[in-house]
């Protein structure tokens, strides 16, 4: 349970020249888009995060509160808990994000379920579905609401309780797309937990009409992969590899955000694409990114992800 909560948002740049492309006089208006994943991951507070929702070995009964920084320093987060009575619960958390990000709020909703009946919220109580057949995957809703009114959605793919799969931990220095899923596949570790999450967001602020060209609707898809484990220092390894295309056509949605279609031929005009990586190692967190225009080479390196983190247009 201690994981259902940890939502990340990327969000890259937008703008058409007349043949479709992203165009390098647009970039400017877009550069908090590009950024809007650092603000989500970012430290907004010089002190340690004072707690998180963890119901591991919790001894407390059913019961909703409000958790500051998490699941970020500087976010807060409010959850309620409804009693559906026959000992199921629904759980709805809301994450709102500080004054100076792009993002407003992240809703997630799931109902668990009191197995053993004795009114302990812990780690034995499993996520069920709609029809309360156990599914540690589902959620109502997995919704992030940007400050301009555009959202998110996100659906849990694979996670470790029901697939038992294991996916790699992120790697700063390495920036390439896999030629395919399998190239992110963990098989010489267990991971304590580890899942992938597919996102898909419609830029609707951005889709452009001229007299040349048809509507064309501009949409990200992505995949977010996550590994934890303790390494032999006995320090607690949380890492994210995430995965992005921003696409040019009408239709794009969460449906497309397959590992399929995002290492391979996505169906659509592609426009560019994006990998962050993250890596948290005792509390001390990294993050790397680079995006790539698929018209425009041009490195720009305007775009500063204080302290010192640079995401670029590459080759």
């Amino acid at each position: 349970m201690k994981r259902l909560l940890v939502v990340f948002i990327i969000v890259l740049i937008s703008g058409c020249d007349l043949s479709g492309n992203l165009g390098e006089s647009a970039l400017g208006e877009f550069e908090t888009y590009a950024l809007t994943s650092y603000y989500m991951l970012r430290d907004y507070t010089e002190e340690e995060g004072r707690t998180t929702i963890n119901v591991v070995g919790n001894t407390g009964g059913f019961e909703g509160g409000y958790v500051a920084d998490f699941p970020e320093k500087g976010q807060t987060t409010l959850f309620d808990v409804y009693d559906r009575g026959s000992g199921y619960y629904q759980i709805r958390a809301i994450t709102t994000y500080p004054v100076d990000s792009p993002v407003f709020q992240t809703w997630e909703e799931y109902r668990v379920h009191d197995l053993d009946g004795n009114g302990i919220w812990n780690e034995h109580d499993p996520v069920v579905d709609s029809s309360d057949a156990v599914d540690s995957k589902y959620r109502f809703d997995f919704t992030t609401y940007l400050k301009d009114s555009t959202r998110r959605e996100e659906v849990i793919v694979s996670d470790l309780t029901a697939d038992s799969v294991n996916y790699k931990e992120a790697s700063l220095s390495e920036y390439a797309f896999p030629a395919s899923e399998t190239e992110m596949i963990e098989t010489g570790q267990t991971m304590q937990w580890s899942s992938k999450v597919a996102f898909s967001l419609d830029l609707h602020n951005w889709s452009e009409t001229n007299f040349w060209a048809s509507y064309q609707q501009k949409r990200i898809i992505g995949l977010r992969y996550y590994a934890e484990y303790v390494d032999d220092n006995g320090d607690l390894v949380q890492s994210y590899t995430i995965f992005e295309k921003i696409l040019n056509g009408n239709g794009a949605g969460i449906d497309d955000a397959t590992a399929e279609k995002m290492f391979g031929a996505s169906g659509f005009k592609e426009l560019a694409l994006f990998r962050m990586n993250v890596k948290i190692v005792d509390g001390v967190k990294s993050i790397s990114g680079k995006w790539f225009l698929y018209e425009t080479k041009k490195v720009r390196q305007d775009i500063t992800l204080e302290p010192g983190i640079e995401l670029e247009i590459v080759d």
